[in-house]
């Protein structure tokens, strides 16, 4: 921050003025732009249009709210400082857990490194999208913004259900994580955040089980996923009877939300890589019924947000 002082009759006067950039923001890629939540590669970072020498400081935020935008509700997942041609040693041998500069020792302008995601954090390994940012300590250019997605993987194996609070509300953006006991601790393998534009009728939601014929009242038998030509007789009309109570605890949950928020209810999601808009049966899609295309209102975090009462 710079501070200009000028004289005049019998005072002085302080005028603060802005940072200087000192050159353009630099190029930032990164590569791939995503990975399977299973696969264990590395993510690699390059920032090109660097001064020689030049120190950036490298943050990775996990997009809570998926706005593209790193804003108060999103969790930072790392910081660190790398300095061009610079990389942080063990022994005297790179350290490769940490971000440093893979070119080691050549001051060209250009920062390669990497985030090691078997090393990763837990915050670091929940499925979902991640924010880039490169900016710099001494503010010499202006920070620079790219996305990382870490995507589901492809076992059909799936754990799924409702996330609510003690008063039965369902919270914002919930992380939920899947843990395996291991001793006296428990490994963190894998996570994600719930939203409000998944699709309530989607079978690999549904867990399915059958009364035991010898025990009906006290016994039930768990039944792996099946495909719907599989599900037949006893299967069938079980699975129609578990989907009919899904979509009505769905539902229950969405009054629940609506009757016992205090001061405002936030609706929101995040989409996958393979849908378009959200779910039909969904909290966001059927409440958006109740507004037309000219009521959207503009909204610097959210860019739009659609606003009842």
């Amino acid at each position: 921050m710079a501070v200009c002082c000028r004289r005049f009759v019998g005072r002085i006067v302080l005028t603060v003025l802005p940072p200087l950039m000192v050159h353009a923001a630099p190029a930032l890629n990164v590569a791939p732009a995503s990975l399977p939540v299973d696969v264990s590669d590395d993510v690699v970072v390059t920032v090109d249009g660097l001064a020689s020498g030049d120190t950036v400081r490298l943050e990775r935020y996990l997009d809570v709210n998926g706005n593209g935008l790193v804003d108060a509700g999103d969790l930072l997942v790392q910081s660190a400082l790398v300095r061009d041609g610079g990389v942080a040693l063990v022994d005297g041998q790179p350290d490769l857990s940490q971000p440093g500069d893979l070119d080691a020792g050549s001051l060209d302008g250009r920062i390669v490194t990497h985030f090691n995601r078997p090393g990763s954090p837990e915050l670091g390994r929940i499925v979902g999208t991640y924010l880039i940012r490169v900016s710099s300590p001494t503010s010499a250019f202006a920070s620079v913004l790219q996305t990382f997605a870490l995507t589901s993987s492809a076992d059909s194996r799936i754990i799924a259900g409702k996330v609510t609070t003690i008063a039965s509300s369902p919270p914002a953006h919930a992380l939920v994580c899947l843990l395996r006991k291991n001793g006296d601790s428990y490994d963190f393998l894998s996570g994600g955040i719930a939203d409000a534009t998944g699709n309530p009728a989607s079978p690999r939601g549904l867990r399915l089980d059958l009364p035991d014929p010898q025990a009906p009242e006290t016994r039930r038998i768990p039944l792996f996923g099946l495909r719907k030509d599989e599900r037949v007789g006893r299967i069938a009309e079980e699975h129609a009877l578990v989907e009919e109570a899904e979509a009505q605890e769905h539902w229950r949950l969405l009054y629940v939300a609506m009757t016992r928020a205090e001061e405002a209810l936030f609706i929101g999601g995040a989409l996958s890589s393979r849908e378009k808009e959200p779910a039909e049966a969904s909290w966001y899609a059927r409440l958006q019924r109740l507004f037309g295309a000219g009521d959207w209102v503009e909204d610097p975090v959210w860019s739009g947000r659609l606003e009842w009462g």
